[in-house]
């Protein structure tokens, strides 16, 4: 593992060739439900990224978009309820970039 990141709805796990989200703790099985499991996207699949740095008020999100995906495009409120977005707080802003 390259990397750990702890978002405020799951965990982020870097490889050279991966990254796992992993979805421990409370909000992450409120806002993606009880029964997902982790979610190993490979980095060549991968074919594009959305990043919002987090703020006062609204929290900040990396979303990863697939060929053929079905990712929320309704900002940082859908991305809550996206399978392959991980969420952040303001204070996570200089780590997540």
């Amino acid at each position: 593992m390259l990397m750990e990141f702890h978002g405020v709805n799951g965990q982020l796990e870097l490889y050279a060739d991966k990254i796992i989200i992993k979805r421990k703790g409370v909000l992450s099985k409120l806002t993606q439900g009880f029964t997902k499991g982790d979610k190993t996207i490979y980095i060549k699949q991968i074919s594009g990224i959305d990043f919002k740095l987090g703020g006062n008020v609204v929290n900040g999100f990396i979303q990863f978009t697939l060929p053929g995906g079905n990712e929320k495009k309704g900002g940082a409120f859908q991305a809550t309820q996206d399978e392959n977005t991980v969420m952040f707080k303001k204070k996570d802003n200089d780590f997540a970039i």
